[in-house]
């Protein structure tokens, strides 16, 4: 991918992002981030909410995870939504892209290099919790292929941890 399309890209997810915030009632800011915190895109977070979100987001993934391998010892499904309902604001995290959980082993036909992105929607407390989740899964599938991000790989070119 050369620079032209990577700023191309971003520009579309960050145009899918603003739109979303604009259709969706009650929506305040959105973000992708990688599973381990590293911020892909933001909408309407500063920059220094952004990055803490990112690390939020990624840690209540991560959280989530952990208690469906012990809930789901059989590893029978995968996390779909984590909800965090406060007095003036709800957050909503999911998956977003078809990558791999972190850990797993890659199924037939899927790249091991690869990791999925996720999706953080902030909202205030009035937002009709049904449609947010609806129409956060449809931005999810809109951005599809663009939301999956490369493994990061440590200086040994070992595979950093997700």
């Amino acid at each position: 991918m050369t620079a032209s399309s990577d700023v191309t890209e971003q520009t579309r997810i960050d145009w899918l992002l603003e739109r979303f915030l604009t259709r969706v009632p009650e929506t305040v800011a959105a973000l992708l981030t990688s599973p381990d915190g590293l911020l892909q895109a933001n909408a309407h977070f500063t920059e220094e909410q952004a990055e803490t979100m990112a690390a939020i987001v990624s840690g209540q993934y991560s959280l989530a995870g952990g208690a469906t391998r012990v809930l789901d010892p059989h590893g029978q499904g995968a996390v779909r939504q984590i909800v965090v309902e406060h007095d003036a604001y709800v957050l909503f995290v999911m998956s977003a892209g078809a990558g791999l959980v972190p850990g797993q082993p890659a199924p037939a036909g899927e790249d091991p290099e690869t990791v999925s992105t996720l999706l953080g929607v902030a909202t205030t407390s009035e937002a009709d919790a049904g449609l947010v989740g609806h129409e956060a899964a449809l931005l999810a599938g809109a951005l599809g292929e663009h939301l999956v991000i490369p493994t990061r790989r440590g200086s040994d070119d070992t595979q950093a941890t997700a």
